[in-house]
C-alpha cells in the first residue's frame, strides 16, 4: 500500500482470521512494533480481532497493527478533511 499522507482510509483485504475482512479503518502511522511494513490500525466501528503474540490469545480491541499487504486504500476525500458544503437536491 502506498501512504502518501497519514492518516489515510483503508480496507482490510486478507487476515488470518476472516472476521477482519472488509472493515474500514483509519491508518494512523507506522506499527508500534519492529516490523517494517506494518501499519497501526485504528477501527472507528466494529473493533479488530486481535491475537495476543505472547499467550495466543484473541481479544477484541479499537486499533492494532496490520501488514501494508492485508490493506488497501480507500480513495476520496482525506480523512481529516472537513465538508462544509450540501447538496442541494
Amino acid at each position: 500500500m502506498n501512504i502518501e499522507k497519514v492518516p489515510c482510509l483503508a480496507i482490510v483485504v486478507y487476515d488470518t482470521d476472516p472476521v477482519n475482512i472488509g472493515l474500514i479503518v483509519k491508518v494512523v502511522g507506522p506499527a508500534r512494533w519492529l516490523a517494517t511494513d506494518d501499519w497501526m490500525v485504528v477501527s472507528e466501528g466494529r473493533p479488530l480481532k486481535c491475537v495476543d503474540v505472547d499467550t495466543g490469545d484473541f481479544f477484541f480491541d479499537q486499533d492494532g497493527d496490520l501488514p501494508d499487504a492485508w490493506l488497501r486504500p480507500v480513495s476520496g476525500l482525506p480523512v481529516d478533511e472537513e465538508i462544509t458544503d450540501e447538496v442541494t437536491a
